[in-house]
């Protein structure tokens, strides 16, 4: 287990989350919301979606500015809540 002094990450940082999940009406709209709700705002550009070779998915990817480990495991937890979530990296 890594110490505060060993961390991956320097905060604030800016990273793209890329979130892969069931590709219904809402889903990109539903990332969206979960990420101004953990990071204030959005920048709609940086939204970018990809559907899946059959179709079943979606995948959605957002760039983020977080200022703490707090913030961004947040919004890591609420995103991977979701049922409709494949996979979150």
């Amino acid at each position: 287990m890594a110490d505060d002094d060993q961390q991956l990450l320097e905060f604030p940082c800016s990273l793209t989350l890329k979130v892969i999940g069931s590709d219904e009406d809402d889903f990109t709209e539903w990332v969206v919301a979960v990420v101004v709700e953990h990071m204030g705002t959005v920048d709609t550009q940086s939204v970018h979606t990809r559907p899946s070779r059959g179709g079943r998915y979606v995948s959605v990817s957002v760039a983020v500015r977080a200022d703490t480990r707090g913030q961004l495991d947040g919004l890591y937890r609420a995103l991977s809540a979701d049922e409709r979530v494949a996979f979150l990296l």
